[in-house]
C-alpha cells in the first residue's frame, strides 16, 4: 500500500482512523536503510545559505530597477538630480559588489564553484562599472556645468546604459535561481 517517494524509501500510509501507530511499511525500510533514504531526502533540499546569498544580492538590483526609472521622469540640467543620479549609481554598484562577494563566497563554500564564478563575475562587473560609470558620470557633470549642451544628453545615455546594465545583471540571477535551488549534484 505504501507508495515510493522522491528518495526510494516507501512512505508511510495510515489506515482510515488516521493512527500513526499501524504501518504497511516493510520491515527492512524500519531498520538501517531508513537512514540512509532520510540522509538522500535532506541532501535534495535545497541549501538556504546559497538561496539566501542569492536573494540577497537581488535586493540591490530591485532597487535599483525600481528607482533608477523615476529619474527620466525629470530634466538632468538640474544640478542636484544629477547629484542624487550619481550618488544612486555609486551606492547600486556598492551594494552589488559587496552582496555579490558575500554570495560568492557561500557558493563556493557549498562546492557550487560555476555559481561562485558567475556571481564573481557580477561583483568583478560592478566594481569596474561603478569606477568607468561615475568616471563619465563626473566628466560629463562637468561639461553640463561648462555649457556643453550635448554632456545632458549624454548623462541620459549613461543612465540608459545603467538601468540596461542592472536589467541584463538581474535577469541572469533570476533564471539561474531554480537551478541554485536544485541540490547540488
Amino acid at each position: 500500500m505504501g507508495t515510493t517517494g522522491i528518495s526510494g524509501a516507501a512512505n508511510l500510509s495510515c489506515p482510515s482512523d488516521q493512527s500513526p501507530m499501524v504501518s504497511d511499511t516493510p520491515a527492512y525500510i524500519i531498520g538501517g536503510d531508513r537512514q540512509k533514504s532520510l540522509k538522500r531526502v535532506i541532501t535534495m533540499m535545497p541549501d538556504p545559505v546559497v538561496l539566501a546569498a542569492a536573494v540577497i544580492l537581488l535586493f540591490p538590483m530591485g532597487f535599483f530597477l525600481m528607482s533608477a526609472p523615476a529619474f527620466l521622469l525629470v530634466k538632468l540640467d538640474i544640478p542636484e538630480v544629477t547629484q542624487l543620479l550619481r550618488g544612486l549609481f555609486s551606492a547600486y554598484f556598492l551594494m552589488v559588489s559587496i552582496a555579490g562577494a558575500v554570495g560568492t563566497v557561500a557558493f563556493a563554500v557549498t562546492g557550487r564553484l560555476a555559481f561562485a564564478i558567475g556571481i564573481g563575475l557580477i561583483v568583478a562587473f560592478a566594481i569596474w562599472a561603478r569606477r568607468w560609470f561615475l568616471r563619465q558620470m563626473d566628466a560629463e557633470l562637468r561639461a553640463r556645468d561648462a555649457g556643453d549642451p550635448g554632456a545632458v544628453r549624454r548623462l541620459r545615455r549613461l543612465h540608459w546604459g545603467g538601468m540596461l546594465c542592472n536589467a541584463v545583471q538581474l535577469a541572469l540571477v533570476v533564471v539561474s535561481i531554480p537551478y541554485v535551488a536544485a541540490p547540488p549534484a
